[in-house]
């Protein structure tokens, strides 16, 4: 499945850089009245780490970003996102197991060279635990695993105001996929 995934993200961003390319030559940077974005994506799986000498296997992550794309100079802007693993929790209130999760903090610059196409690169802090619910209790280890998270993200606008995302954090391992409004 890993495989899958791999080769189904590395094609979207192909794809992406494809069309951002030949429209690149035909567009002028970004204008001031749409620069504003908010941006929601989804992991489907993050790496497993290691708490208290226990191998957890990691799960997927969700993540929101915003920022300004003209904040610098008209095609360069900044943001800042959050990102966090979540955990299936059953019927009866139970985890579905204790995951390896991570909550990532990112802040960093844009590229718009392009009306349509934005990149995204950033450095951000990752606090990796060990977690688990069960009967509305949630617990976390008090051992925690901290490092620096480098976050690079595509977006590539598809309408006026909506636009779909590609990335990948280095913490987790974990290839994004999303959407992104435009305002």
């Amino acid at each position: 499945m890993k495989t899958f995934q791999n080769a189904f993200f590395t094609l979207s961003t192909f794809a992406l850089l494809s069309v951002g390319t030949t429209t690149l030559l035909a567009e002028d940077s970004t204008s001031k009245d749409d620069s504003s974005f908010l941006i929601a994506t989804w992991s489907p799986d993050t790496k497993s780490g290691t708490v208290s000498g226990h191998e957890l296997k990691g799960n997927g992550m969700i993540g929101v970003s915003g920022g300004k794309k003209n904040l610098f100079l008209d095609n360069v802007g900044g943001y800042i996102g959050f990102d966090k693993s979540y955990n299936s929790v059953g019927a009866d209130g139970r985890s579905n197991e204790v995951m390896y999760a991570y909550t990532i903090f990112n802040a960093g610059l844009t590229f718009t060279p392009t009306k349509s196409l934005t990149f995204m690169a950033g450095v951000g802090y990752s606090q990796e635990s060990a977690e688990y619910a069960d009967n509305g209790n949630y617990y976390v280890s008090i051992e925690d695993n901290d490092q620096m998270n480098y976050n690079f993200e595509m977006s590539y606008k598809i309408t006026e105001k909506y636009g779909i995302v590609a990335g990948y954090n280095t913490a987790p391992e974990a290839y994004n996929v999303g959407v992104e409004f435009v305002f």
